[in-house]
């Protein structure tokens, strides 16, 4: 039952910090602050909120929580580079 809870987490975590990366490609092509704190009436929240959420899913334990930040900053900021090469 644990291990059917932890790989619960972590796919629900992953998918988080997906959409997390996804809402943060989207800030900046529109132009947005990469960690802009004000919720749009008709827009999303924050991506790197959604990225936080991801990443405290899927810690179990505190190696887990440092992997997963390390990792998840890695990929924002390869993002970040490829979009504003592109742009």
């Amino acid at each position: 039952m644990f291990t059917k809870l932890v790989g619960l987490r972590l796919v629900i975590g992953i998918c988080f910090i997906g959409y997390g990366l996804l809402l943060s490609a989207l800030e900046k092509y529109n132009g947005l602050p990469t960690f802009n704190i004000k919720i749009k009436t008709n827009g999303y929240i924050n991506g790197f909120t959604f990225m936080v959420v991801g990443i405290l899913i899927c810690s179990t334990s505190f190696i887990n929580f440092i992997i997963s930040t390390i990792a998840s900053i890695a990929l924002l900021l390869i993002e970040t580079y490829l979009i504003n090469k592109k742009l």
